[in-house]
């Protein structure tokens, strides 16, 4: 397909959604955006969703941000809600079908609790959060869309994502950052040995724009292959911040699981994809964060 004039992003003004527009805006100033979100629109809300109608045509990408962090809780209620965005959205696409739909999934569904060393994108989905089982019920639904309307759909599947911006304090750097520069304690579970892919937020931007044109349909795993456990993470952030920081350690509470992607597809997909080293992206982290805070006390 020729490159679609207009791109809509549903959810822009969250974490990944500002590096999005940051990234469209640089390099493809002259596209027309449609940006979409809270407050201004409730995607759970039909009677709000359906404003889209007029705005989507087959001239148009629709990338669908929107959604609810499995941070601010895991009940079945978010589940609801982070459910109701990808019908009514899926609702409007099939009365209005789009040039292209690109929705964030997330590595969430092959299972958090699940040790394996080669995830691929056949590794066989197995959610066990309501978030993880939200986010593949979501992908069934675009996907029966993509089948019935022809709507070409690309499923990313990233991992923990962080940099600047992220207000969140989940466990690895986003967390890490924010306790080590109040001068807090950092909790290690176990021996924070676990392995994981923590992706930074510029990469997951720039993966988003090249997928939004290319003539790539199916999941993609948003993943570079090489994974870091927690030592490596906390490392990172006394490196980044100059000193040591305060650690305690305490026994887990459920059974250590390593996690490690095979980039085999994505590398094919996107093949002049690189990755910010887990060091470089804790530093930019550190410095937007010292930033905010400089400005937040000038403020």
């Amino acid at each position: 397909m020729s490159a679609p004039g207009k791109v809509m992003i549903l959810g822009h003004s969250g974490f990944i959604g500002r590096h999005l527009v940051e990234y469209f805006h640089r390099h493809s100033p002259g596209r027309r955006l449609i940006l979409h979100a809270l407050p201004e629109m409730d995607l759970t809300r039909t009677d709000e969703a359906v404003r889209l109608a007029g705005e989507i045509d087959r001239d148009t990408v629709v990338v669908m941000l929107s959604g609810i962090k499995r941070q601010l809780g895991d009940s079945e209620d978010i589940f609801q809600r982070n459910m109701a965005m990808a019908t009514n959205l899926a609702r409007i696409l099939s009365e209005h079908p789009a040039g292209r739909l690109v929705f964030i999934s997330s590595a969430a569904v092959y299972g958090e609790e699940v040790h394996n060393t080669a995830i691929t994108e056949e590794t066989p989905v197995n959610p066990m959060s309501y978030y993880g089982i939200a986010k593949f019920a979501s992908e069934c639904i675009f996907r029966k869309l993509e089948r019935e309307k022809g709507i070409p759909l690309v499923c990313l599947r990233p991992p923990l994502v962080y940099g600047p911006g992220d207000e969140s304090r989940s466990y690895g750097p986003a967390g890490f950052i924010k306790t080590a520069l109040e001068g807090g304690t950092i909790t290690l579970w176990g021996e924070g040995d676990e392995l994981r892919e923590f992706l930074y937020v510029g990469d997951l931007a720039r993966l988003l724009y090249e997928v939004a044109f290319s003539g790539f349909s199916g999941v993609l795993n948003a993943a570079s292959g090489q994974s870091h456990d927690f030592r490596e993470v906390l490392a990172a952030v006394e490196g980044a911040i100059g000193e040591r920081v305060t650690v305690r350690s305490r026994p887990r509470t459920r059974r250590k699981v390593d996690n490690v992607f095979r980039a085999d597809r994505l590398y094919a997909v996107v093949p002049g994809m690189t990755f910010t080293p887990l060091p470089d992206g804790v530093r930019l982290t550190v410095a937007a964060e010292r930033d905010a805070q400089l400005h937040a006390g000038r403020g």
